[in-house]
């Protein structure tokens, strides 16, 4: 049998979100095939069940505390891939990895905005990710559209796409016995709209709270790294506005005692 392609996967994560559960289910997937996958994953508290649950799949899993030595630890590996958060990151990675790179966007590529603020966010995006991205060996993201526009607006034209999907053994509505008990475990009590997601501008879950404002009937409720700098802005405004009827994860009860969102 030939000799598995080793693979070096880098994140600088510095949580665990979408883009790292994908990792998590994707490349114990890859083992039959031959690739034997190792993971470069930030030393943190917050990452060290993510890494259990890798090595559990039987996946290695390297720590590390600096960006800068990663070039020389994957260099012996059969490719890199990359997938970062910061897009400093692509800037300080990619012209030292060696060949072969692959980086692997799971970025939403289109914002909901009003056109001046649009364009500004896409502008935005070519200056801090969309230049340092053309040192990438080869790009992957993860849908058609989104492939469509690095090709074009973005000019990246070695990018392919892999499309996201679901696992339906996992993910499958609840038995119709169970609904009630589920519902009054998360404090649901009236008709919910859930909301996942980070807390980033192009998510935009602004939109969200101002929709709350407008149909207090219906309860909101954000599950979401509330912690975060945008998170921190939206609960305050949420808060400025008195709104009764939004609350995060956390909470169990919508009621005044708990914080909006």
């Amino acid at each position: 049998m030939p000799d598995p392609l080793r693979l070096a996967v880098l994140t600088d994560a510095p949580r665990v979100a979408g883009s790292e559960l994908w990792l998590l289910y994707i490349l114990p997937r890859l083992l039959p095939g031959g690739v034997q996958p190792t993971v470069f994953l930030r030393v943190g508290e917050s990452l060290d069940r993510l890494a259990a649950q890798f090595g559990e799949a039987g996946i290695p899993v390297q720590r590390f505390t600096d960006l800068t030595g990663l070039p020389e630890l994957t260099r012996e590996f059969d490719l890199r891939l990359l997938q970062a958060w910061d897009p400093g990151t692509y800037l300080r990675l990619l012209p030292a990895l060696a060949a072969p790179t692959l980086v692997v966007s799971h970025d939403q590529l289109d914002y909901h905005y009003a056109p001046p603020l649009r364009a500004l966010y896409r502008e935005t995006y070519r200056l801090s990710k969309a230049i340092p991205l053309r040192r990438a060996g080869h790009l992957l993201t993860v849908s058609r559209w989104g492939a469509d526009f690095l090709r074009g607006p973005m000019g990246l034209r070695d990018t392919t796409f892999v499309t996201n999907g679901v696992d339906p053994g996992q993910f499958r509505p609840a038995p119709p016995e169970a609904r009630a008990t589920l519902r009054e475990s998360l404090g649901f009590t009236r008709f919910t709209v859930l909301i996942p997601g980070r807390f980033t501008p192009e998510k935009n879950q602004w939109t969200s709270v101002r929709a709350a404002r407008h149909a207090p009937e219906l309860d909101f409720v954000f599950v979401g790294d509330m912690d975060s700098s945008v998170g921190t802005l939206v609960q305050g405004y949420a808060a400025r506005l008195g709104l009764r009827n939004v609350r995060d994860r956390k909470s169990t009860r919508l009621n005044s005692s708990h914080r909006c969102i």
